[in-house]
């Protein structure tokens, strides 16, 4: 499978954000922008990142439907790429982590620095409470969300 990868046209070369003309986009319409074809419909975009490449623009929320999916080898490994995402676009209001592992969970959450700790349910719903029970939270803050997610292999 071919590796996506959306134009450097895309970013700001100054802070690796993505463009404004292109946040809120929908993924099919930043896709035709971008030249990716896909015989199927689609609503995300799905850029598979070596660790390495963590601390570029792929690594900044993104505010679009574009996740960026790092493979890890380990929980340890795992952890330490969710600190390096939180460094690198600043502390913020939300982390999550899709785990069945109870112990992993609390461990995520002492050791993540971020206002709230969600397990198993979606970030961009449950930092605002629906699906987490969780009190609403409406804040635009940098952090570990939807934009990243780590799979543990």
């Amino acid at each position: 499978m071919k590796r996506t990868v959306l134009p450097h046209r895309f970013f700001e070369t100054d802070t690796g954000s993505l463009k404004r003309n292109i946040i809120g986009k929908s993924a099919k319409v930043i896709a035709e922008q971008a030249f990716i074809k896909r015989d199927k419909e689609f609503r995300l975009i799905v850029v598979p990142l070596k660790s390495s490449e963590i601390d570029g623009p792929y690594g900044h929320e993104k505010l679009a439907p574009i996740l960026s999916l790092i493979t890890v080898k380990d929980e340890d490994e795992g952890i330490t790429m969710a600190k390096r995402v939180l460094y690198n676009q600043g502390r913020g209001h939300t982390a999550v982590i899709y785990t069945k592992n109870v112990d992993l969970m609390r461990r995520f959450g002492r050791e993540i620095d971020a206002s709230r700790i969600l397990a198993n349910v979606p970030s961009s719903f449950g930092c605002v409470g629906i699906g987490s029970g969780l009190t609403l939270l409406l804040l635009w803050a940098a952090g570990l969300s939807a934009e990243l997610q780590l799979r543990i292999m």
